[in-house]
């Protein structure tokens, strides 16, 4: 949080602040809760915005809405002590493979619609937001699937 010392000199377009060398969040602050002994994970998981409406895909009507799944995966792997390589859902089938070759992982937490991104790869899938592998994906030989992830 800025100082009031510092609060002129952030750029209101970037967030910077060039005497401190130092980037703020444009955004209000959100409250913190008043027990200081809570886990971030509990915390996120608690936020009110989990069910709002995020995203409405406007050729097929799908809503996404708000989830707290990456930062609950992420935080359960590094508390492990395990590391964690992300991908851009954007990258190619061939793009994904090269990055699965370079980081070798022993699993990965996709959502159904990039599970076929990672097709052949022989990596075991935690499918996100499904209560149950689906029919269509669960017999696949080429898709290792080992479980679910849902709210």
């Amino acid at each position: 949080m800025a100082h009031n010392s510092t609060a002129a000199a952030v750029d209101p377009r970037s967030g910077y602040c060039a005497t401190t060398a130092t980037f703020h969040s444009k955004r209000q602050p959100i409250p913190l809760p008043p027990n200081t002994s809570i886990d971030i994970t509990t915390f996120i998981a608690a936020r009110a915005h989990r069910s709002t409406t995020a995203f409405i895909d406007a050729a097929t009507g799908n809503s996404l809405s708000y989830s707290v799944f990456f930062p609950i995966v992420c935080l359960s792997v590094m508390s492990l002590g395990a590391l964690i390589t992300t991908t851009n859902p954007l990258n190619t089938k061939y793009e994904i493979a090269k990055q699965i070759a370079d980081s070798k992982p022993i699993l990965a937490f996709t959502t159904r619609e990039l599970v076929p991104k990672l097709a052949d790869t022989g990596v075991p899938i935690v499918l996100i937001g499904e209560e149950r592998v689906p029919s269509d994906l669960g017999g696949s030989p080429t898709v290792k699937i080992v479980g679910t992830l849902d709210e």
